[in-house]
């Protein structure tokens, strides 16, 4: 959980994560510090391992980030919430979608593609393991394959405050355990340029309907934005 007024108002709230690790559903929820009262619930359908927050805008918002699992998908997310705005379910397949609860209006979710890794890999999903905000403005995620408890390996992406990627970065464990399984014949990919442009080129954004190719914010939440 984190604590703070992350709305500027003067109020300090809780933001809380309760998961079923490795499973679903999982909840954020969003209560009142000074008496314990509930007040919004996000519905995700895998696990959360990561939650951390940052006014990426300069608006006075502190926007709040969610890492982990979309079950549905089996791909690591990356969930950007409005404080203001937790509530409903974020995006997943049919059997993934909790009954009567609307749709969320994420500001932005992120599908973050797998790399080879899984081949070898102890769960059957990836994972944005890791949420950091380096002192040059920029999102550092870290993402991969579960190869064992704790052990994620994958690239570094790095967003701007519109969650565009600035650049990707390899990761020196992720590519030591990468060469060495190269040199044990269970992995056939090289790390070059084109393999890195592949990663790169499979971040999906949800636009409120469907996940498209372009850097997107959801439209639900730019139809119902508060003033």
């Amino acid at each position: 959980m984190i604590v703070g007024d992350f709305e500027g108002g003067g109020k300090m709230e809780v933001i809380a994560v309760a998961d079923h690790f490795p499973d679903f559903p999982c909840v954020v929820l969003k209560i009142e510090a000074r008496n314990g009262n509930s007040l919004a619930e996000y519905w995700h359908p895998g696990y959360i391992t990561v939650l951390n927050h940052k006014d990426i805008d300069g608006d006075g918002l502190q926007e709040i980030f969610l890492g982990g699992v979309n079950n549905g998908y089996r791909l690591g997310a990356l969930v950007v919430l409005d404080p203001r705005e937790i509530s409903g379910h974020a995006p997943g397949t049919a059997s993934y979608i909790p009954e009567n609860v609307q749709r969320a209006a994420e500001k932005y979710y992120l599908l973050i593609p797998r790399n080879d890794l899984q081949k070898v890999a102890v769960e059957n999903s990836g994972r944005v393991a890791e949420i950091n905000f380096p002192s040059d403005g920029s999102i550092r995620i870290g993402t991969g394959e579960s190869m064992g408890p704790d052990r994620v390996y994958g690239p570094i992406y790095y967003f701007d405050s519109h969650m565009r990627i600035m650049k990707l970065l390899p990761e020196s464990e992720f590519e030591a355990l990468h060469h060495r399984l190269e040199a044990e014949g269970k992995l056939t990919r090289k790390l070059d340029e084109q393999y890195y442009r592949e990663l790169r080129e499979g971040v999906r954004y949800w636009d409120g309907e469907r996940f498209v190719k372009e850097p997107t914010m959801n439209g639900r939440y730019t139809s119902t934005q508060i003033p």
